[in-house]
């Protein structure tokens, strides 16, 4: 099978790309490297290119003979979306739709979708199920629910198309640490790539953001999930696609568990044994209380789940740091 990886250049596609690689597949990453370096190391065939680029498109889904696309590109950052939210909307959603004029056209109809929890909002129904009501607090998390209407709409209508929109809880770790420089962190705002940038003296402390949510600590509470389960999770859904799949599909992708702010510092620190300075900031708007999900139906469909522990996103992410100072 021929995938199209956009946004494969990025932390999760730089992983996937190596994980796919293993199971046999031949990948083409696609990615415009605004908010990333490419990481080198991998067998795959790289383009640089923009999603708005319909006609580029085309071409690489017909030169390559493209069977699937996993659509990872995306901005990311729940305050740069509430900051510059028209460049979001621009951005993840236009770009979406001409990826999508260009698979139809070329009659490329199966997509995985790189969507997110953030399209829950805040939710006392906890953990967040599937059939949750949708009620996302940002431009970032709406860009995500926005997309995964259209993609409903476009199977309602066209029962060729096969497609699984995949909700991530919040990603983290490495399972291939000497393939990244420490030029990842510049482009992420996650706490992880955070504690990093302190440990290599890029920041002098982790700002925490609000110290008086209701909460264990007063800290906001977040599902984190391992990198290496994230692309497991994109092996069985690629598996299941080919063999039962249906025209639209959505799965959470989570551990079910959530951490604090202060939680996951103290548990890095550890593991690491070494101290991390924090300073406390005023709450930011658009961040959620608390999130977890429930990953029931990707066990019961999908025969996946989590086994990555939070010690072990830590203790990974520690590595990449020795490696790259």
């Amino acid at each position: 099978m021929n995938i199209l990886l956009t946004g494969g250049a990025g932390y999760i596609g730089s992983h996937l790309v190596v994980y796919l690689l293993e199971l046999g597949y031949q990948v083409v990453l696609f990615d415009n490297l605004k908010q990333t370096t490419l990481a080198s190391g991998d067998q795959s065939i790289f383009i640089q290119g923009d999603l708005s680029d319909t006609l580029l498109l085309r071409k690489i889904l017909k030169k390559y003979q493209i069977d699937m696309v996993v659509h990872l590109a995306s901005f990311k950052s729940i305050p740069e979306s509430i900051s510059n939210p028209l460049d979001y909307y621009d951005n993840n959603i236009s770009g979406t739709l001409s990826l999508l004029h260009a698979m139809r056209e070329e009659n490329v109809l199966s997509l995985i979708f790189s969507s997110s929890c953030a399209v829950y909002g805040h939710s006392n129904l906890l953990p967040l199920k599937e059939s949750n009501p949708k009620c996302p607090e940002n431009p970032y998390g709406k860009t995500k629910y926005f997309i995964e209407e259209i993609l409903k709409d476009m199977t309602n209508t066209d029962k060729a198309w096969n497609i699984v929109c995949l909700r991530y809880s919040n990603v983290s770790g490495f399972f291939m640490p000497s393939i990244f420089t420490k030029t990842i962190f510049s482009h992420s705002k996650d706490i992880f790539s955070v504690i990093a940038q302190v440990m290599m003296g890029q920041l002098k402390n982790l700002p925490i953001y609000g110290k008086n949510y209701p909460t264990v600590d007063g800290t906001t509470k977040r599902d984190y999930i391992h990198i290496l389960d994230i692309a497991k999770a994109h092996g069985q859904v690629l598996n299941w696609m080919k063999h039962k799949g249906k025209n639209f599909e959505i799965f959470n992708l989570g551990t079910g568990q959530a951490y604090s702010v202060l939680e996951v510092l103290n548990a890095f620190e550890k593991i690491c044994g070494i101290r991390v300075p924090y300073e406390f900031h005023p709450p930011r708007q658009g961040d959620v209380i608390e999130s977890y999900c429930c990953p029931d139906k990707a066990k019961k469909m999908l025969d996946w789940q989590a086994t990555q522990t939070l010690e072990d996103i830590c203790l990974s992410v520690f590595q990449m740091i020795g490696k790259n100072k």
